[in-house]
């Protein structure tokens, strides 16, 4: 199944879908996946670091989207990067006052890939006949004011994207991955015990250049 979910991205990434559209180039490079439980401690941590009445757990994703209730043991989140491309970046590299047209092209046309790529998704599992529903692409996604936060979700990919073994955080809170940092990430939660990707890092920070530096609280 792991496998499979992996090609699914794969070719959904070398479909037209991974486009920037208007520059007729393509947006991402090859994708990387990674998988977590719902049972997971991390997302307990998550709820109650964030906000517990406004972060869900994948859980209650489910529970909110179909109206019954899940067991975390069986739950799963499908998590992915999409990194920008060698070429997109080495235009970047070379300017010294703003981003290239390219560069704020994906912000557009590649999330507008990234959250295809996670509806298509979710009607795939549904197709399969498991219970699926991606956060990014829900009505019920949300954003909310935080007194220690300033801004809060009730879901965050960069944090599913921790959680599946696919990065660690940087100074700024930026996911820093195995194929760098400039990429968007997505999810989707399913309603079917796969098999986790182990993560290759037992610190938030694991990453990062400047991880002894000192962070404020």
């Amino acid at each position: 199944m792991e496998r499979k979910i992996e090609e699914f991205i794969k070719a959904y990434m070398k479909s037209d879908k991974n486009t920037l559209k208007v520059m007729d180039k393509p947006a991402f490079g090859e994708p990387k996946m990674g998988i977590s439980h719902g049972d997971d401690d991390l997302y307990s941590f998550y709820k109650q670091h964030i906000d517990p009445p406004f972060y869900w757990l994948p859980t209650e994703w489910l529970e909110e989207t179909y109206g019954h209730p899940f067991d975390s043991r069986n739950v799963s989140v499908i998590s992915w990067i999409l990194p920008q491309t060698e070429g997109i970046k080495k235009l970047n590299r070379n300017q010294s006052d703003c981003s290239t047209l390219e560069w704020q092209m994906n912000r557009v046309y590649g999330e507008e890939c990234n959250r295809g790529l996670a509806k298509a998704l979710e009607e795939h599992f549904k197709e399969l006949g498991y219970e699926a529903v991606a956060p990014m692409c829900s009505e019920k996604f949300s954003w909310g004011d935080s007194k220690r936060f300033y801004l809060i979700s009730n879901w965050s990919e960069r944090h599913a994207a921790y959680a599946s073994g696919l990065g660690t955080f940087g100074l700024c809170d930026g996911l820093i991955t195995a194929r760098g940092k400039a990429m968007r990430c997505g999810s989707v939660i399913v309603n079917c015990r796969l098999k986790k990707t182990p993560r290759p890092y037992s610190k938030y920070n694991e990453y990062c250049k400047a991880k002894e530096a000192v962070r404020p609280v």
